[in-house]
């Protein structure tokens, strides 16, 4: 495993085991088990750590501020690694996410499931 990598991994290794009393834990942890997995298989970490991201920001209730400090600090971690993709990198990789959520935006005003 790359340096970069590892310093990922182990920030997740950390931050799994702290638990808060918040509604999307399960979720958040699932995303945690998800990209450790991906890391641990040898994937690159330009492909883990910038749809880890937004997987957790998009989290239902989801505040950074309200994690564990392991949390934070891998969120912290993300944060700053995702500084390095301009806009437009960053909204490409969001596409999917946001044509799925507004299918399902309009679909439910038109009476939808």
């Amino acid at each position: 495993m790359e340096k970069d990598a590892q310093v990922l991994y182990d920030l997740i290794d950390a931050a799994y085991p702290e638990h808060g009393d918040f509604e999307w834990i399960k979720a958040y942890n699932q995303i945690l088990l998800k990209y450790a997995k991906a890391l641990d298989d040898g994937e690159a970490i330009t492909e883990v750590r910038v749809p880890m991201y937004i997987e957790l920001y998009q989290l239902p209730y989801f505040r950074a501020m309200t994690l564990s400090p392991a949390g934070r600090a891998l969120y912290g971690k993300l944060h700053q690694d995702c500084h390095d993709y301009d806009a437009k990198q960053l909204r490409q990789k969001a596409l999917a996410y946001g044509i799925i959520v507004a299918a399902g935006t309009w679909a439910a005003s038109f009476g939808g499931n």
